[in-house]
């Protein structure tokens, strides 16, 4: 796939293999389902820079319709997309990916393997899909919102940070007790099965006594 018109006619000259299709169209302009109708899709490239956060965003949304991807990205993006807790690099991107996704950081690339070279790193990452999600999320859009928040300031305590989605502090706090999170963690050493947690218990409508009741 390619949106450049200027690279379309020396792709089309390697038409004579029969697995190889052109497809000269904006990759965010495409449905993944629509490519392959009975098998899933495998994704290649060497993203531009630009590109790089709006196509993850848009594999999480069509994940059901990929099986694999192989990109090469700038290094802070690479590093970001498949860090841990702990890592500085931790962030809602780590965790959704970590979800739905087993992802590695291969190795990095010098500005020198290019010409012209870029003024930054590149990182060889892949990704496979996991034939289930690792937890059920089943409001991906208010789960992104929340990891966004956790995250909105990662030198301030998560107890802080989940404040701003206006809940109870007592709620906040039982919670994060009943996640085992201590009450100075940052967002970046909760792992990803406490803030499933974390978020299901405080979105949830729970029997009095589990947790302080919402002011």
């Amino acid at each position: 796939m390619e949106k450049d018109r200027e690279f379309i006619p020396l792709l089309k000259k390697q038409e004579k293999f029969p697995n190889l299709t052109v497809i000269e169209r904006d990759i965010l302009d495409v449905k993944f389902s629509e490519l392959v109708k009975e098998d899933r899709v495998k994704l290649v490239g060497n993203l531009p820079y630009s590109i790089s956060s709006p196509l993850l965003f848009k594999i999480l949304d069509e994940k059901e319709s990929i099986s694999s991807c192989v990109f090469l990205l700038q290094k802070e993006v690479a590093e970001r997309l498949c860090a841990g807790p702990g890592s500085k690099k931790y962030s809602p991107v780590s965790i959704l990916f970590e979800n739905d996704f087993s992802s590695h950081f291969h190795f990095i690339v010098s500005p020198r393997s290019f010409s012209p070279p870029p003024r930054v790193e590149s990182g060889l990452i892949s990704l496979k899909k996991r034939p289930h999600p690792l937890f059920p999320v089943p409001d991906q859009e208010s789960f992104m919102k929340f990891l966004k928040e956790a995250f909105q300031q990662r030198r301030k305590k998560l107890a802080n940070n989940l404040k701003r989605l206006s809940f109870p502090d007592l709620r906040i706090k039982e919670a994060m007790k009943i996640c085992q999170i201590e009450d100075n963690h940052r967002p970046e050493h909760v792992s990803l099965f406490q803030f499933f947690t974390l978020f299901t218990l405080l979105h949830e409508e729970l029997p009095s006594g589990i947790l302080g009741h919402p002011h």
